[in-house]
């Protein structure tokens, strides 16, 4: 007995006599739903039956005929199927085609524009590529059969045609030429991306229909990523800025998001100039925020915003008193009166971790502020200060034993070293 790759369909040769003649068959069985709309192997997932196919091989001596003729290999095609497969799958669950054709519409060297945007979104969940390469990746996979394109035709050309067909570079910078704002305030530097926030948006509303989500913890965080651009190609977003992949040689592109706590979904995102402090991009995108956080989770939804000290100013805090609430971070030697406290002042245990509670004026704006202590997290902290103290000393003994001359003084080398 043979069980198929599939895992549904079990096969077998049978042997068969008909009075002195014997000869061979193959039979397998499988299941299929009754209802084909049906999908899944659970209890509950649909009702499904058994069937069975036959196929007839012949005589032992036919073969064996028949194995010894064929003397070359057969030809397999090899496409990459699981992935691509699910991850088709849960775009049509999740409306992402359509709302892509939806707002995405026309050709571009006779495929819909589109798939230039479908295809990119599945490249970097299985196996992310340039777009120089992503024609080759596409041959390799059972996406040009599903959505019936031609793969050769999406070059890298046609992928900058196909965006710039959605943003177009030369309005943009007819925009700029013509308005009035300085480039250098402008940190979306007059990107238009109303397409994009829109098919956001709608995809939000689908997978929330779907699952329920009813956000009322938001997660914001920027981040930035590199590029190959370089001189003397100049571009208005990418910057050189501090590398968070420690490539401060290259530039760099921001990314801003703000996704719902519970599962990580994406509620809203955007791209910056990278060389931007955080509390001021902040500042640039907060109203936007607010309105668009409301408009998804519904005007009057308790919607608490967690942010990192790097979006912490007096004009952001005042913008989003009375509008929303927030959670941040501060920087602890700012408080040394709070840092200072005796254990027995705290006010309790919450899940191992002792906590005070207390309120501060904190950047002019009355906040609740709350001091936790876990002591594993000391035991962590004190062993990796004590670590980088070990191996501070050892850098500056070996760069002073390389001196060929024994200093009389710190040398400027050590000093910029280890400053």
């Amino acid at each position: 007995m043979v069980k198929s790759s599939l895992g549904d369909i079990m096969g077998f040769i049978a042997k068969r006599t008909k009075g002195k003649n014997t000869y061979y068959l193959y039979q397998e069985s499988y299941r299929e739903k009754i209802n084909q709309k049906h999908e899944g192997k659970k209890p509950g997932s649909g009702k499904s039956r058994v069937c069975s196919r036959t196929q007839y091989l012949g005589s032992a001596e036919h073969i064996l005929a028949c194995v010894k003729n064929k003397r070359k290999p057969y030809t397999v095609k090899v496409r990459s199927f699981g992935l691509i497969a699910a991850a088709y799958q849960v775009s049509k669950k999740i409306d992402l085609i359509q709302i892509l054709k939806k707002h995405i519409q026309g050709n571009r060297s006779l495929v819909p524009r589109w798939i230039y945007f479908f295809v990119t979104i599945i490249n970097r969940l299985d196996q992310a590529t340039s777009k120089n390469k992503m024609s080759k990746w596409l041959g390799k996979t059972i996406l040009p059969e599903l959505l019936n394109f031609d793969h050769r035709k999406l070059t890298s050309k046609n992928f900058w045609y196909a965006a710039d067909d959605i943003i177009s570079e030369k309005e943009l910078q007819i925009r700029r030429e013509k308005g009035n704002a300085d480039d250098d305030q402008d940190l979306m530097v007059g990107i238009d991306d109303t397409t994009f926030n829109a098919i956001e948006t709608e995809l939000f509303y689908s997978i929330d229909n779907l699952m329920g989500l009813s956000p009322s913890v938001i997660c914001y965080d920027t981040t930035n990523f590199y590029t190959y651009i370089e001189e003397p190609a100049r571009a208005k977003l990418a910057n050189t800025c501090h590398s968070k992949d420690s490539r401060h040689h290259l530039k760099h592109i921001g990314l801003l998001m703000a996704v719902e706590k519970t599962y990580g979904i994406p509620l809203i995102s955007r791209v910056y100039r990278a060389n931007s402090h955080d509390s001021k991009l902040f500042s640039f995108i907060l109203a936007d925020l607010i309105f668009a956080l409301k408009k998804i989770c519904h005007s009057d939804s308790q919607i608490v915003i967690v942010l990192d000290k790097g979006n912490n100013s007096e004009e952001n805090f005042k913008t989003m008193a009375g509008k929303i609430s927030w959670v941040g971070a501060l920087v602890p030697s700012h408080y040394e009166e709070l840092m200072n406290l005796e254990f027995d002042h705290y006010h309790g245990n919450w899940n191992g971790k002792l906590f005070y509670r207390c309120k501060r004026e904190v950047m002019a704006t009355e906040c609740i502020i709350v001091l936790t202590f876990n002591s594993a997290t000391k035991r962590k902290k004190q062993h990796s200060l004590k670590r980088g103290i070990e191996k501070l000393k050892q850098d500056i003994v070996k760069k002073w034993e390389s001196y060929k001359k024994t200093p009389t003084a710190i040398t400027q080398g050590i000093k910029l070293k280890f400053s």
